[in-house]
Parts: C-alpha cells; structure tokens; sequence
C-alpha cells in the first residue's frame, strides 16, 4: 500500500503536571526540577488524531476533549466526521485506516461506517505502538509542548497549543517511513 493512501489513527491522553525531575524530560539548558506553570491534578486532554501519509497533500483530521477519555460515541463520531471530510476534500481516493486493537477500534459500528465509505482497515499487531507512525506524531507533539518556554498554565491554554503544534505538522510522511512503510 502507497504511503499516501494510508491514514494512521490513534488517541493519546496530555496532562497539566508540575515537573518531576524524576519523571520529566526538559531541553537541554533547563532543569526538571525549576518552578514551572504546570498544576498537578489538573484537568487532562484527550486527543484523537488522524494522520495521512501523502506527501503532496498533507492533511491531519483531530479533535480533543476536556473530560474523559476515548469511548465508543466519542470514536465513532470521530470517525464519521473525518470520513465526511474524506468525502468532500478527497471524493475520489480509498484509504486503508490503520489503528491499534482497542476494543472500540474494532467494534463493528465503526468498521461498517468506515467500509460503507468504501475504505479499508488494518490493524496493528496488539503491544507493538512502534509500529504505528502516529507514535512518532505524539512523541513531537510532547516534546514540543515539553520544550515550549512559556509552558502552559490552564487546560484551554493546552487545547491552544496542541492545535498550534498539529497545525504546524507540514508532513507526516517521515513517520510512515520511521515505521517502515514502503516509499514508493
């Protein structure tokens, strides 16, 4: 399968935390254990994220919730609406989804709304996250949002940056070859 037809889609959980120099990653010039602006305890994001593997026409499709976590309702929605999308953006291209073997990955409303739409699914092998490029997209989003001087301080300030750190994600392809994608 071409890299360009291929969307990768996975959840990942952000939390507002202080520093933990035990815990914590920092740019090199930093200390973990300084004063920052994270507050423990406080709120987390979920965020749901597709990536597409084409070069020539990068697109990502997400959103990000403030409380709870990835349910059936929230994944199914989710995937409607990136499959509108696909309709009006990219009406005449197939795709093959790849996610992880979540349970609600793989129930059987969501695999029928994605092949009524004419698209198709693989799923990654069960404990393997290295084999999803969309790993390697969540790992740039926390060392960004880890590396970001003036830090975060509210739940709506990381919503903000999480979008401004997606938004400049020109390319995905490098992930997809991380992964060992074929590039054709």
């Amino acid at each position: 399968i071409d890299i360009p037809c291929i969307i990768n889609i996975d959840e990942a959980q952000f939390k507002l935390e202080s520093q933990d120099r035990k815990r914590g990653k920092v740019a090199r010039d930093r200390r973990c254990n300084t004063t920052g602006l994270y507050k423990k305890g406080a709120n987390a994001i979920s965020l749901l994220l597709a990536i597409s593997g084409d070069d020539e026409a990068p697109f990502q499709f997400h959103q990000q919730f403030q409380r709870g976590g990835t349910n059936l309702a929230r994944f199914y929605n989710f995937i409607d609406q990136l499959l509108e999308y696909l309709e009006t953006h990219r009406p005449d291209q197939r795709f093959v989804i790849t996610m992880d073997n979540l349970n609600i990955h793989k129930h059987q409303s969501v695999k029928n709304l994605i092949y009524d739409a004419g698209h198709d699914i693989v799923y990654r092998a069960p404990y393997w996250s290295c084999d999803g490029a969309i790993e390697y997209a969540f790992n740039t989003i926390q060392t960004m949002l880890q590396m970001d001087p003036e830090g975060v301080d509210e739940v709506h300030g990381l919503v903000n940056k999480i979008n401004g750190i997606i938004g400049d994600m020109t390319s995905f392809k490098p992930y997809f070859i991380h992964v060992l994608f074929p590039d054709n």
